[in-house]
């Protein structure tokens, strides 16, 4: 099955969601960290690129810490959750 991070074929917060409901999905959103827009359009610097990064690191060391990422970038969908419209409805 395809997975990507993004696109025409993925929800409004470009969550390719699997529709198995097999296990729970971690969705990643690093664009919550505060860094601008545009990073996702391929518009950044080296500088802003370790800093994203390191920020994801640092927030998915936060969230296998304590279930949850300081700015919400990861969060986890339960298998039973709705996910046709590839957004994450728990049930």
């Amino acid at each position: 099955m395809l997975c990507s991070d993004g696109g025409a074929t993925s929800g409004p917060k470009m969550t390719p969601l699997f529709q198995d409901h097999a296990r729970p999905q971690l969705i990643v959103d690093l664009m919550q960290c505060g860094f601008p827009i545009s990073m996702a359009e391929g518009k950044y610097n080296l500088s802003q690129f370790v800093q994203l990064a390191e920020r994801g690191q640092d927030e998915a060391a936060t969230f296998l810490r304590g279930g949850s990422s300081r700015a919400g970038a990861i969060t986890l969908c339960p298998a039973d959750a709705k996910v046709s419209g590839n957004v994450c409805e728990r049930v």
